[in-house]
């Protein structure tokens, strides 16, 4: 009988099972049998979790041309083969298709018979059932450490690093991981914040070659910032086997709160927070197609000015709404280039507000539960989801619903102090806030703060645009930041031709700055608008 004989070991530490002993087994019961060994395959650093067919050895010997120079696969111990009944019950039914026998040296186990059939299932049930149990012990060894603070053999979190087995914040990523964080807060975008780390002198951790928008979310979204231990999720696949599904799991005491692996964390209780909702919010009212001034842009007719592409992927403009379907309706205003009218937008908007420093809120409480008591009820929806899921058993999950129970209803019986609310400078202007921000976000800004800009391009092509910077408090609601204000800010102010103009209390325009030479055509304009926005409130 021509034998397959197949080594395997986890680890090559251990001399009574190494690839030379085991190989050595096999030649001998070869001889012994009449049989000829035709080769050992020799898988090393490979678990008894992985079927057969998948090891790099091994594996190959199933297929064409390999699989039809072997009739019987041997082993010297059943664990060598698998420590699955599953596979090694696939794998028995494998070789009675294809006419295989299976051997084991020291079990004495010869598939060919019944009776070695029924002990071959009996030992593979039992080598199951230590390996699963290896894997609690496994586990529960390393929760332990990870409750200690201690490292656990895991991939270290972004931002920490192991001294002395305990997690600490490492020296040069934990300083990145805050600014990150800080400037996600300010109101950066992911791809903002991966450019700028991507012109710094530090390379992404781990060997990537550059920072990644989609690597700096996914940071942000980790709760290891905040020192909570997490482990990925396992999810069953349809040939039974387990594989990491990405989705985080938080890891809970018996009370049911996160545990976490440092007293000493990026990201304090309130910052992560912040920053999660932050992360959370998503931009709305911004326009499918993009065009920056959508609801923004005017014509001095007093209809609205629509983006449009035209074929081909030539230039895109803004049009009248008067004219966008029903010619008879037009008002005879010439198209705007897109690019042209919303660069002299922007341009005076910066001109106007560019170099003021932003503001952050700042909140200090003297009590205040209801924080806590959001938190508490997350985490209750949390393990109410995470048992249906199959990720607690019952007992541990009634513990911990019964624990989080009772922490909310102490919460809600404590009685609340107004805070107290403060500003302060975020260290960042409204240019370079505005920098940061994409164009979906920006002309969602432009349009929260309520900005009008009435546009007009004259026979020559000269575009004259007369813009009302509208209540710079809509800001706050678009970015989570103050943009500091006097009363004067939220009169209506015009940027005509370098000139800047408000209007007094009895509609009259007062020079206020000048910046340039006036364009007559443009004050027309003004005067326009200011007529029509009248006979509109009259």
């Amino acid at each position: 009988m021509r034998v397959l004989g197949a080594a395997r070991l986890s680890h090559d530490t251990d001399e009574s099972t190494s690839i030379e002993r085991q190989r050595e087994q096999m030649d001998l019961t070869c001889k012994a049998r009449g049989d000829v060994l035709v080769h050992v395959t020799e898988d090393t650093d490979v678990s008894g979790a992985v079927a057969p067919a998948d090891r790099p050895e091994l594996g190959p010997w199933f297929t064409e041309p390999l699989v039809g120079q072997w009739d019987a696969l041997m082993v010297t111990k059943l664990d060598r083969l698998t420590r699955s009944l599953r596979d090694f019950d696939d794998l028995r039914i494998w070789c009675d298709a294809h006419g295989k026998t299976i051997i084991s040296v020291a079990e004495s186990i010869d598939l060919s018979t019944s009776t070695g059939r029924m002990f071959a299932n009996l030992l593979a049930m039992f080598a199951q059932f230590e390996r699963e149990r290896m894997s609690e012990r496994r586990a529960d060894a390393a929760r332990k450490a990870r409750i200690e603070g201690r490292h656990d053999g895991r991939s270290i979190p972004f931002g920490y690093t192991v001294k002395d087995r305990r997690y600490v914040q490492d020296d040069v990523y934990g300083p990145i991981a805050k600014e990150m964080a800080e400037d996600r807060l300010a109101g950066r975008t992911y791809s903002w914040i991966s450019r700028k780390l991507n012109d710094g002198a530090i390379p992404p951790r781990g060997g990537a070659p550059v920072w990644r928008a989609d690597k700096v979310q996914k940071i942000l979204l980790n709760p290891s910032l905040n020192g909570i231990i997490t482990k990925t999720k396992i999810e069953k696949q349809a040939n039974g086997k387990g594989s990491h599904s990405g989705e985080l799991i938080i890891l809970r005491g018996e009370d049911g709160k996160p545990l976490r692996f440092t007293d000493k964390p990026i990201l304090d209780d309130d910052e992560w927070r912040r920053l999660q909702a932050v992360m959370q919010v998503r931009p709305t009212g911004q326009h499918a197609r993009g065009f920056l001034l959508t609801r923004v842009a005017f014509c001095d007719c007093g209809q609205p000015l629509y983006g449009n592409r035209r074929p081909g992927g030539r230039q895109s403009y803004y049009r009248c709404a008067t004219g966008a379907t029903d010619h008879m309706t037009w008002c005879g205003s010439r198209t705007i280039p897109s690019a042209e009218l919303e660069t002299d937008v922007e341009a005076k908007i910066l001109r106007r507000w560019g170099s003021r420093e932003l503001q952050r809120k700042t909140a200090q409480a003297a009590q205040d539960p209801r924080v806590e008591l959001e938190d508490i009820t997350r985490q209750i929806e949390d393990v109410e989801r995470e048992y249906r899921a199959g990720v607690w058993p019952a007992a541990s999950a009634g513990r911990m619903l019964g624990s989080l129970e009772a922490e909310r209803e102490r919460l809600a019986a404590l009685p609340v102090i107004p805070a107290r609310e403060d500003w302060e400078p975020a260290g960042i202007t409204l240019a370079e806030h505005w920098a940061g921000l994409s164009g979906d976000n920006r002309g969602h800004l432009l349009r929260t703060m309520g900005v009008r800009a009435v546009a007009r391009r004259d026979e020559t092509g000269e575009i004259h645009t007369v813009v009302s910077l509208g209540d710079p408090e809509g800001f706050e609601q678009a970015s989570g930041l103050l943009l500091p204000h006097t009363p004067e800010d939220h009169e209506p102010w015009y940027d005509i031709a370098g000139m800047w103009f408000r209007r007094d209390d009895n509609g009259t325009l007062i020079e206020v700055k000048s910046l340039g030479s006036a364009h007559a055509a443009a004050v027309g304009m003004v005067r326009d608008y200011l007529r029509i926005q009248a006979d509109q409130e009259a």
